[in-house]
């Protein structure tokens, strides 16, 4: 997360030191509770993680309002915050705790999008009894990737991301429960995504370009186009046969 953050969820630990700091944080969410005080205005509570430590968050008011469609548990996103002074008590005069101001949140998939190297294609997969094809997009980061499918007769984008931290790595999914789903997800999930699309991004002529291979997946290069690049892959996994076709 390091090239679209600013700083880790450890420094929330001490917000005193954070005081007109503005800065970007990042994390998929755990657990999130969307709730109603008792004047009737809603508000969250949510749980966020990165790789070294976890914050729960609450948020508040027109901030809420503005980004509660994005609060929801699997969500990788990233926050802007900013620290404010806390609130002080008219009786006594003590300043209360620092305050978490939310200036923006963000998906991370819409950030990799747009600072990433792209492939995007065509494929299908089929068994004796199952067809299954769509649209897919390959994205890839020094430390985040990421497959974007769009599978044929279902109108939601899927997404299969995968963040890396030295030797640590998440990967996450918005993949149903689906037969269909499920065999799309699980192939992606064993392929690898930097691997896999580091090995799509090689330049070579067909009788150079090596297979790609895991346990249950064998991919070959069957056709490239005049600059080398990759135009069709061919592969099978378990009872499966697939191909892509990328753009140029």
């Amino acid at each position: 997360l390091n090239n679209f953050t600013s700083t880790g969820l450890t420094a929330l630990n001490d917000l005193n030191k954070l005081i007109n700091k503005d800065f970007y944080v990042g994390g998929i969410i755990n657990e999130v509770e969307h709730l109603v005080s008792k004047t009737g205005n809603g508000f969250a509570v949510f749980s966020f993680e990165d790789f070294n430590d976890q914050y729960k968050f609450r948020i508040f008011g027109e901030e809420y309002l503005k980004y509660k469609h994005l609060l929801e548990e699997n969500k990788i996103l990233r926050l802007r915050l900013t620290i404010k002074e806390g609130w002080v008590n008219k009786d006594t005069g003590r300043v209360g705790e620092p305050r978490i101001q939310f200036l923006n949140v963000e998906l991370m998939d819409g950030i990799i999008d747009s600072n990433s190297k792209k492939i995007t294609g065509k494929f299908s997969m089929f068994s004796e009894n199952t067809y299954i094809s769509g649209k897919i997009s390959i994205f890839n980061q020094k430390e985040i990737s990421q497959i974007k499918i769009n599978l044929d007769r279902y109108p939601k984008t899927f997404l299969v991301t995968e963040v890396r931290e030295g030797n640590q790595k998440k990967i996450n999914s918005n993949f149903n429960e689906s037969y269909e789903e499920n065999t799309v997800k699980n192939l992606i999930e064993e392929i690898t995504i930097s691997r896999f699309s580091k090995w799509l991004s090689e330049l070579c002529n067909l009788n150079e370009c090596k297979e790609y291979a895991t346990q249950n997946v064998t991919i070959t290069k069957e056709e490239i186009y005049a600059n080398k690049k990759i135009k069709k892959i061919v592969g099978s996994y378990k009872n499966f046969k697939f191909a892509v076709i990328f753009k140029s």
